[in-house]
């Protein structure tokens, strides 16, 4: 199954398109992430990517990412 590719320049707007697409994934590091990408076994269709160094702003509560 093909994987689509999502680029965002801000964080708040891969947010959105995380919460908009329960199949999707952001790419933060990435090992485990790639890992599945790589083998083709995942659970997910879209592969979510912030430019810069937003991403080191993601905090996760357990339950939502901010």
């Amino acid at each position: 199954m093909p994987l689509r590719v999502e680029t965002f320049d801000r964080i708040e707007d891969a947010a959105r398109a995380l919460q908009g697409n329960r199949n999707a994934r952001v790419i933060g590091g990435g090992t485990l992430l790639m890992r599945g990408v790589n083998t083709g076994i995942h659970g997910f269709d879209t592969v979510i990517v912030v430019r810069g160094g937003q991403s080191r702003e993601v905090h996760s509560d357990g339950t939502r990412l901010e």
